[in-house]
């Protein structure tokens, strides 16, 4: 069995910490030249110390030997997160959880009669959403699957009355796991005048990119936007793609505007 196959054959979702988000984010590159750059200094400021009998210096070098520990061991083994499918089954989870509770809240199971479609997105420093987070909360990862995750992960449930659709969003911070941002909105459907796809630029990581929004327009001049990936508008850096998997903007975009159609025929 390869690799692959036996991630995905990982166990049901547990807790995860805070600190063990940020150690699954965590660039291991970086750590590694960390670790390796002060290794090198303390071995050198013992030589040095040891050779010329300089206390001070030895002792300097015994401090960083201690940091060169404390950071593999917090940063390298504390992390218990060892695969993508442990964050993408903890991910999974929450949004079941908050799908639960959105139905709960909103007394979904008795007034839906044709179900829901859902977004998920995602949210990145430099896009429209970014300024309700702080910076050091948006991160992402791309996985030996070469599939990107990240760590504040948005999703936005359309349920589907005779009369209206009732929107629900909520967002999943896996490094801020207390805060939730939420928000509710119901629209009749003869006030819903459009059902779109656009594109917005923005400044990701210090390059433009083509972030692409679901948007669902109505009479008073509300506006929801869903964002569903972005793509580099210069494609000579060689720089990441960012989306997800099965983001669901397709099928909601299509059952949204069959579900108008029928609305505005039956009237």
């Amino acid at each position: 069995m390869n690799t692959a196959s036996q991630e995905q054959a990982t166990p049901s979702p547990r807790h995860i910490s805070e600190q063990q988000m940020k150690g699954y984010f965590s660039s291991i590159k970086s750590i590694l030249w960390l670790i390796i750059l002060l290794t090198l200094s303390a071995f050198f400021l013992l030589l040095f110390g040891l050779v010329s009998q300089d206390v001070i210096a030895i002792l300097f070098g015994f401090v960083l030997c201690l940091i060169v520990a404390g950071i593999f061991l917090a940063r390298v083994l504390g992390s218990t997160i060892r695969t993508d499918a442990e964050y993408d089954a903890w991910i999974k989870d929450q949004a079941d959880q908050l799908l639960r509770r959105a139905m709960r809240t909103l007394n979904i199971e008795r007034q839906t009669t044709k179900g829901y479609v859902q977004i998920h997105g995602f949210v990145l420093p430099g896009m429209r959403e970014s300024y309700q987070y702080n910076p050091d909360e948006l991160l992402w990862k791309r996985g030996k699957d070469g599939r990107v995750r990240f760590s504040v992960n948005v999703y936005t449930y359309f349920f589907l009355t005779d009369h209206s659709v009732i929107v629900f969003s909520g967002d999943v911070n896996a490094l801020n796991q207390s805060s939730h941002k939420e928000k509710t909105q119901e629209y009749f459907y003869h006030d819903i005048v459009g059902v779109t796809t656009s594109d917005e630029q923005n400044l990701i990581e210090q390059y433009q990119y083509r972030v692409q929004y679901f948007s669902l327009r109505v009479s008073n001049g509300d506006t929801i936007d869903v964002s569903a990936s972005a793509s580099p508008v210069d494609t000579r850096e060689n720089l990441p793609r960012f989306t997800v998997i099965d983001s669901g903007i397709d099928r909601t975009v299509t059952q949204l505007r069959k579900i108008l159609r029928e609305a505005k025929q039956s009237e």
